[in-house]
This record gives structure tokens, C-alpha cells and sequence, in this order.
């Protein structure tokens, strides 16, 4: 490792050489005698950039490097046909992939006083020479000169390349400022994330080009000891463009809210709401929404020692687990439906000694 180092009383400059070896030894004995050897060495550089503001360090700059090697089942250099319909090889010839990943960022106008705070950040990532597999698909028996022997005919090969192209870019603003007459904090905060990805669609390479901007905002605070609301929202746009297959566009929504009351002392009551909205501008997928309503009622006995409750989930009976995934050639979506309406009694008991405001019902975390 070779380090060099400045300290001054404005910044801090990290700069860092890791040189890696690593050697792969694989020995095998049926059906053949067979060894493996491959040595790798990888150079890693680093840099971290700090700023000194006030007696505080900012991390502004981090740039950082690491290696991932091909295994040896990868790099074997056989046809691997026990299953005659789906042969498998490894590629002598992988290279070892080099990843880079680059952080900016700044905390932009903080007052402490005001309670306001706005801060920036952007990522980027290269990952050239990235392993990924590749198949080959045989209408006809085929004689495979290399490895000196003959695909039947319906049978597909699956092996390893290297492929560049792989890359992604996001950036990050938000912003927060406290609300003191409702007792409470306004968040804001807009993301753009670019995503380019190289993979190989049987024989052909395909370039996935994603980008998705997020408008995020919420308001929520803790209103008094027997009132606390939440409420936030988010927009998101996503667009998907392959160099072969299809292109997809589609909106994502979601909107939650949360509210705990307590009543009569000893009495509180929590809920919350959640949607989910994705609406497709293309007519590669279904539009889908999704609701989930949860509601519990607890009372507070034995000076907050003693918790008995009762729990409803999903009220309104639409609920369910929701993905969506663009891929080169086909779109897909995942469903997954909840247990649907129900109900549970709860008895919580605390053997440590707590006030009834520390042993909250729903909250999950002590105040």
C-alpha cells in the first residue's frame, strides 16, 4: 500500500495504492486429471477529500475502486454436459473487473437556528469489463470445433464475457425546514438516477439505458404528548430504452399517512395508510393500485406497565406486495397478495419500570 497524506487546518487529502494478488489453484481428478491455475493482480487507488468548517469536517470527495475476480468454475475451459440441453463453459480469457464508484457532497445552508437544512449530493459508477453470461441456442445439431464436440440439435450453451458499458449516475437535493407554530418539519427532496446497463440477449448485446426522477415531500411532526401526524408523498417518472427489445414508460405514486392519538389518559388509538399507484404510458404493462389500511386501539393499565389491544390490518381488503421490472425483451410484474382483512388481540407486558408516555401502543419506539 502506498499512502500520501495532507492535513491543514482548512482540508484533509486522503490518497491511497492498494496493489492485490490473488491466485486461484483448483485441482480435479475425475473424470479427468485436470489442474487450474490463475494469478491476478489488481491496482485499487482511493481518494477522500475532507473539508474543515468550523472545528467540523465534510466529507466532500470519496473516490474508491474494487476488484471482482472470475472463478474458476468461471474460467474452466470444458463443456459441461450433463444435461445435454443445457451446456455450460467457462472462458479462459475473462479479465477481472475493475469497479469505480465517485461520491460527492455538500451540506449547502444549515441554521441551526431556523431549523432549516438543504443539502447536495451526486454518485457516479463505472464497471468496465463486468462478467456476465451469454448463451448460444443450436435449431441444429452443431459441431463446436473448440471444445470438439457436437451440440444436438435444441440445446443452448451458456458461457461467460467480459462487457463494458455498464454505468450510473444519481444526484440528490433535499431540503428541510421546522415548522415551529404546528410543531412539525417540511421535507422536500428531488433525486435523478441514470442507470446504463450491457448485457447480451442470446447472441446480440443489448444496451439498457434507465433514468427516474423522484419529487419527494412530507410533513410530520410531534404535535403534543397526545397527538402526533405524519403525511408524505412521492412522484416518480421512469423511462427505460433498449437498443433491441422494448421501451417502457411509467408513472409510480405513493402517498402515506400516520396519526397516533392518545384519549381518557390511559387511551390510544394509531393508525395508518398507505398507496401505491403505477400507471403505465406505454402498453408494455397493467396499471396497478394498491391500498392498505392498518388500525390499532390500545389501552394503558398498571401505570403504563400493562399494554391490552386490538389490531385490525388491511380494512379495506387491497392489499398486496407490488414490483414491476423492465427487462430487454418483456416487462414484469409481481403481485403478491396480503393475508387480506384481520384481526389480533395484543398484550404487551414491560417488567422495567416506565411512565405510560414511554410505553406507547403502534409507535413501536419509546418517546
Amino acid at each position: 500500500r502506498f499512502a500520501f497524506r495532507i492535513n491543514s487546518s482548512l482540508f484533509r487529502l486522503n490518497a491511497i495504492m492498494d496493489v492485490r494478488a490473488a491466485k486461484m489453484n483448483k485441482d480435479e481428478f475425475y473424470p479427468d486429471e485436470l489442474q487450474y491455475r490463475e494469478r491476478f493482480v489488481s491496482w485499487l487507488p482511493s481518494l477522500q477529500f475532507t473539508l474543515v468548517r468550523h472545528g467540523r469536517r465534510i466529507n466532500i470527495l470519496n473516490y474508491s475502486t474494487s476488484a471482482s475476480l472470475p472463478s474458476v468454475e468461471q474460467l474452466r475451459d470444458r463443456i459441461d454436459n450433463s444435461n445435454p440441453l443445457l451446456l455450460q463453459s467457462g472462458n479462459p480469457a475473462l479479465k477481472q473487473s475493475i469497479g469505480h464508484r465517485l461520491t460527492l457532497s455538500y451540506p449547502g445552508n444549515v441554521n441551526v437556528d431556523s431549523g432549516r437544512n438543504f443539502t447536495i449530493s451526486a454518485t457516479a459508477s463505472l464497471n468496465p469489463n463486468q462478467i456476465t453470461q451469454r448463451s448460444y441456442y443450436f435449431d441444429e445439431a452443431t459441431y463446436l470445433e473448440k471444445w470438439d464436440y457436437t451440440a444436438p440439435k435444441g440445446s443452448t450453451l451458456y458461457t461467460y464475457e467480459n462487457i463494458s458499458g455498464n454505468f450510473s449516475l444519481s444526484g440528490d437535493l433535499s431540503f428541510s425546514q421546522r415548522i415551529a407554530p404546528i410543531r412539525s418539519t417540511f421535507r422536500a427532496a428531488l433525486r435523478y438516477a441514470y442507470n446504463q446497463r450491457s448485457t447480451f440477449i442470446q447472441e446480440e448485446k443489448n444496451i439498457s439505458r434507465q433514468q427516474q426522477p423522484t419529487l419527494s415531500l412530507s410533513l410530520g411532526g410531534t404535535q403534543s404528548k397526545n397527538l402526533r401526524l405524519s403525511v408524505h408523498s412521492s412522484t416518480s417518472y421512469s423511462e427505460v430504452d433498449n437498443s433491441i427489445g422494448t421501451n417502457t414508460r411509467y408513472l409510480y405514486q405513493t402517498a402515506s399517512a400516520m396519526a397516533e392519538v392518545r384519549f381518557a389518559k390511559v387511551m390510544q388509538l394509531y393508525l395508518t395508510y398507505n398507496l401505491a399507484h403505477c400507471h403505465y404510458l406505454t402498453d408494455t404493462g397493467t396499471d396497478t393500485t394498491t391500498q392498505m389500511l392498518n388500525a390499532l386501539v390500545g389501552c394503558m393499565l398498571a401505570k403504563g406497565r400493562v399494554l391490552v389491544g386490538v389490531a385490525a390490518y388491511d380494512l379495506l381488503n387491497r392489499g398486496s406486495n407490488f414490483t414491476t421490472t423492465t427487462y430487454a425483451d418483456y416487462e414484469m410484474q409481481r403481485w403478491q397478495p396480503s393475508f387480506g382483512r384481520y384481526f389480533t388481540f395484543n398484550v404487551g407486558i414491560r417488567l422495567n419500570k416506565a411512565s405510560q408516555r414511554e410505553f406507547g401502543a403502534g409507535s413501536g419506539r419509546r418517546r
